[in-house]
């Protein structure tokens, strides 16, 4: 084996390296003494360049379907056009983005007009990226519009949704309410009305007539007609009417597995799916997160290109 160095010069290099300990011993006491242990755990400066969560910034992006390509949206004209998506009725322009995709932070003061509207994906996908830098992001479904949900649906009351429902013919309603469900009708008895077109949304399928009244209540009495036909209002599936007996009759759902319709909420749209269908029971998938259906389960992929980026997670109101 080769020796590098001779004894003495070996003790001199030992003496050397613990010279070197004591003064950085030294060295660290005197910092930590003048200091305090702070000194050790100094923070990194902040980026100033890149997007952190509590910051603004005006965003041009092109969002597509990860399975085919396809743009669904974009915020540069020219890529609408090309796409065959342009909307005439539509400013194409940067989105202003507040990032906040927790949404857990405060809009910074001025940036009212910014806002943390976008899925949570794109949000999260914005962080790191520099004004100027285009980069594209993949965003799986439970970060986009989400998929279909069975247990949503069980926990919405909608599945399983029986195959027939009974309906008795014979109902009794306190007056009052009777008055608030039927405001045109005349309460007398034998007075005829159009029963379905209020409880069901169907005009001149399903109609009732009042059987008695008296100072509290009013009963009617359904007039279910064997074999008629219609589509169901809101779910739009078929259902047809069985008349098995005097006191009670079957509305009977027709339906099958992938059917999809979606339901106008006002603040929103309710989407469902058929996902089985036996004897007794149509089983449901719901969304509640999309804007149209064709984004239910969809893996969305988005290039980013932040026009201006505003630091505002350094200000002090976030």
């Amino acid at each position: 084996m080769l020796t590098l160095f001779s004894g003495s010069m070996q003790s001199e290099k030992i003496a050397v390296i613990a010279l070197v300990v004591i003064i950085a011993g030294a060295l660290s006491a005197y910092l930590l003494a003048t200091y305090g242990a702070d000194i050790f755990n100094t923070p990194a400066e902040p980026d100033t360049d890149s997007i952190a969560a509590g910051d603004c910034c005006d965003v041009d992006y092109i969002g597509r379907f990860a399975s085919n390509d396809t743009v669904f949206d974009t915020s540069l004209e020219t890529v609408a056009v090309q796409a065959g998506i342009f909307d005439e009725n539509r400013s194409y322009e940067p989105l202003k983005i507040f990032v906040n995709p927790n949404g857990n932070l405060t809009r910074p003061t001025g940036y009212s007009n910014y806002s943390s509207s976008m899925i949570q994906g794109f949000l999260e996908g914005l962080i790191g990226i520099k004004k100027g830098e285009e980069k594209t992001v993949t965003i799986p479904p439970e970060n986009a519009y989400g998929i279909w949900d069975e247990q949503l649906a069980q926990d919405y009351g909608l599945s399983p949704y029986p195959v027939d429902s009974i309906v008795d013919t014979v109902w009794d309603f306190e007056r009052t309410m009777f008055s608030q469900y039927f405001p045109e009708v005349n309460i007398s008895v034998d007075t005829t009305f159009d029963w379905g077109a209020t409880m069901i949304g169907i005009n001149d399928t399903l109609l009732a007539t009042i059987t008695t009244v008296n100072d509290t209540n009013v009963t009617y009495e359904l007039l279910p007609v064997d074999g008629t036909e219609f589509t169901m209002p809101l779910f739009n599936w078929d259902v047809s009417i069985s008349v098995t007996n005097d006191t009670a009759f079957t509305l009977r759902t027709t339906t099958e597995v992938g059917f999809i319709t979606s339901i106008n909420l006002g603040y929103g749209s309710l989407h469902i799916k058929v996902t089985d269908v036996n004897e007794t029971d149509i089983q449901l998938a719901i969304n509640t997160e999309a804007p149209d259906v064709k984004f239910v389960g969809e893996t969305l992929e988005f290039t980013l290109n932040p026009i201006e980026v505003y630091k505002t997670s350094l200000e002090e109101d976030n």
